[in-house]
């Protein structure tokens, strides 16, 4: 096992994208489709592994970030917007692990909802600070809250088997087509490019250099071959248990309590505990990115250990809390932070992925550790599908500015 403890950039990665939306969507993939769409995480790991390996090359060759080197060559404006638009996208979208974390913790200790996204923002704060060797402590604790995601689901698809799988006849069939929806929203949760992105930041963290390439290579592709891995487990257990109820699951809290019913008594209590490692994971490096992106792009420092970048993961960790509370206490609109994060999108994720193609295939950063063929082949493709994200996502946020709502 000697090799575990050399790797670990990308199981932070991981850790991340594999947070409460992925195992939501991937559950209603499952519940709706069966095993239709087993096919989607391989995909989407490959184009995952792609982008993520990119971002590591680059983390091992350059001493520069990639905000740095992007000011450099193009102007300070470009690292300012997308650090700006990656922070929002932050922001907005923490509540949601708030939400999740206390869905997460419902099951192992009732307390008041409220409870939850005061204590874990407030020991996040208390990490960030206290933490003598900030990046050290974190690939640690992420390896460990892997670890811990991997036994306890995969321990609940085992029990599936034991449980009776809804005859076909049975099952309504899903509303309309709703391939399309599905495979967007899958695609949506799991190829992360702002979390690709970021493992530059962090191969650079653990200072690897030349010296470390193939291992950046190779901890990029075992670590999001485990994010796929477990997002396939998920869909898995959800076609075994949840035939039939994906209109039912509209969140973390809903799909909790669907598995209650269907495994109930110790089950429920080990799926808790993978949802707590997910929501926690989750829960501090989406704050980390954000506040690193940000503090880079205004050049204020491009360390997960410098002080504006703490100060600015506490800034996003903060909103989060708040609009999760206000949602809670004062039936504040969520969806609002929501749309406000998916806008951003529509700038950070074709920007990042045009950024690390750019980069690495500029020969004067990258020396003979260009891009080759292959990687560029599947950069491409994967940069298609994130700007038909990117269209899905504006149609989404057009009807919800001149509808009804999401």
């Amino acid at each position: 096992m000697k090799w575990l403890r050399v790797l670990g950039p990308a199981f932070i990665t991981a850790s991340v994208v594999l947070g409460p939306g992925s195992i939501v969507t991937a559950s209603k993939v499952g519940a709706g489709h069966g095993y239709a769409f087993v096919w989607l995480p391989v995909v989407c790991i490959l184009f995952m592994v792609t982008y993520t390996s990119m971002a590591a090359r680059f983390g091992c060759v350059s001493s520069e970030s990639l905000l740095e080197s992007l000011a450099r060559e193009y102007g300070r404006w470009i690292s300012v917007l997308l650090g700006i638009s990656g922070f929002v996208v932050v922001a907005g979208f923490q509540s949601s692990n708030n939400i999740a974390v206390t869905a997460a913790m419902k099951p192992l200790v009732p307390l008041p909802d409220w409870v939850w996204p005061l204590l874990f923002t407030g020991l996040s704060i208390y990490f960030l600070f206290a933490a003598k060797d900030l990046y050290r402590i974190l690939e640690r604790a992420m390896m460990v809250l892997v670890g811990v995601m991997i036994v306890a689901f995969f321990y609940n698809l085992v029990v599936s088997f034991f449980h009776a799988v809804p005859a076909q006849s049975e099952l309504p069939p899903p509303p309309g087509d709703g391939s399309l929806l599905v495979i967007t929203g899958f695609f949506a949760t799991t190829f992360s490019i702002v979390a690709a992105f970021f493992q530059a930041y962090l191969v650079q963290e653990k200072k690897w250099t030349l010296k470390e390439y193939r291992l950046g290579i190779r901890d990029a592709v075992a670590g999001i071959t485990v994010l796929g891995l477990i997002s396939l487990v998920i869909m898995l257990t959800a076609a075994r248990t949840l035939r039939g109820q994906m209109g039912e699951i509209k969140d973390i809290a809903a799909l909790s309590q669907l598995l209650r019913g269907s495994f109930g008594g110790f089950s429920i209590v080990i799926f808790s505990c993978g949802l707590v490692a997910a929501a926690f994971s989750s829960f501090i490096v989406n704050a980390m990115i954000g506040g690193t992106l940000l503090s880079d792009g205004l050049g204020l420092g491009k360390s997960l250990e410098s002080r504006p970048a703490r100060i600015l993961t506490v800034v996003a960790l903060l909103i989060g809390m708040v609009v999760a509370l206000a949602a809670d206490l004062l039936d504040f609109n969520r969806v609002h932070s929501i749309v406000v994060a998916q806008a951003s999108t529509l700038i950070a994720v074709p920007f990042c992925a045009l950024a690390l193609i750019v980069v690495c295939n500029k020969k004067k950063i990258m020396g003979q550790h260009v891009n080759g063929p292959i990687s560029n082949l599947l950069a491409g493709a994967g940069f298609l599908v994130l700007c038909w994200m990117v269209i899905a996502t504006g149609r989404k946020i057009w009807f919800y500015l001149t509808g009804p709502g999401l």
